[in-house]
């Protein structure tokens, strides 16, 4: 059985918060992580701290609008340009220009609203990098349930095993410790998150 692709990592901008939520529940549904922040100057703040596979921005925003933080992005984070997606309504006038003179010159790809639930799935396909894992077929990322550590906070185990390097026997250990919580006897059973 091939490795399942790792959950990419997406940036949802949009002062909307209910379109902002629903494009983060609809990507969120097929295991990818998603941030949302409410115009381009909190995802530049975010996109300077946490690496991005995508990012999904609306145009007309306070601060720092779509196009904005596009040309941001240029200068800062030019390896997010092939993977920017421009949120856009009807619009008119010089707004329909200065988006349709941006496109041309950019080639970003654009969702329209109201967009169909086909053309995020879509645009999730097309625009996510290759999962290097599921490509190279030698390396499988394992993930567990989350589970709090010492000081209470959620931690997710994830480790990659290189399946092209046979372990050694002596390698292979068959006492795993089992994760505890802060003041939980040794050898007790993992408190999940949420339990």
């Amino acid at each position: 059985m091939p490795p399942t692709p790792a959950p990419r990592r997406v940036l949802v901008v949009d002062d909307h918060p209910g379109v902002a939520q629903m494009l983060a529940d609809l990507i969120s549904c097929d295991g990818h992580h998603v941030d949302v922040a409410p115009d381009g100057q909190a995802a530049l703040d975010r996109i300077a701290t946490t690496r991005y596979d995508l990012v999904i921005a609306d145009h007309d925003m306070p601060l720092v609008d779509g196009l904005r933080l596009y040309a941001a992005l240029e200068r800062r984070h030019p390896e997010l340009c092939d993977r920017f997606v421009l949120l856009t309504g009807s619009v008119a006038g010089p707004t329909a220009e200065r988006i349709a003179a941006f496109l041309a010159r950019t080639g970003v790809r654009v969702l329209t609203k109201p967009f169909r639930l086909a053309a995020i799935d879509d645009v999730i396909d097309r625009m996510l990098p290759p999962d290097p894992v599921a490509e190279s077929g030698t390396s499988v990322a394992l993930s567990c349930p989350l589970y709090l550590d010492a000081e209470g906070r959620e931690v997710q185990v994830v480790a990659e095993i290189d399946l092209s390097t046979p372990l050694p026997p002596s390698a292979i250990s068959r006492d795993v410790p089992t994760p505890r919580r802060s003041g939980a006897p040794a050898g007790s059973a993992p408190t999940r998150s949420g339990d």
